[in-house]
């Protein structure tokens, strides 16, 4: 196994993801290795794409996206009771809100704990475009 150094701050954001997820840095970033290396599918592109990394990871992001499409689903809904308001979905169920992104993280991880693809997003006319850009950070 060959050994990569990177800096103390890059470590300090992936162990925090990797702690956000219950799954190791090193599953963090082999997943994120490979979303950013591996060629992307195209009819043209010659078929030895290097296969997704089974991880819980890899598990974790496929949780993170469906829980992003239920917050586009419900987004009029919550537009009308929460407009302002940070709300966050863990396993595809909605299961808190607050005014403060950083505290709602907090009692969310003491309430359930790490994983289930959490996701976090301030309520608001433009959380359609914030959703775009996220998404298109995670595929």
């Amino acid at each position: 196994m060959s050994t990569i150094t990177i800096s103390d701050q890059f470590y300090q954001l992936l162990e925090r993801r990797a702690n956000m997820t219950g799954c190791s840095p090193e599953e963090v970033i082999e997943y994120m290795i490979w979303q950013h290396l591996s060629p992307p599918s195209h009819p043209k592109v010659p078929k030895n794409r290097i296969s997704e990394p089974d991880s819980n990871y890899a598990a974790e992001v496929a949780t993170y996206i469906r829980n992003a499409a239920l917050f586009e689903q419900l987004l009029p809904e919550l537009l009308q009771e929460h407009n302002g308001e940070c709300v966050a979905i863990r396993n595809e169920q909605v299961v808190g809100f607050n005014t403060d992104w950083e505290e709602l993280q907090r009692e969310i991880l003491e309430k359930h704990g790490p994983g289930g693809g959490l996701f976090i997003i301030t309520v608001s006319k433009f959380s359609r475009l914030l959703l775009d850009r996220v998404l298109n950070r995670v595929r």
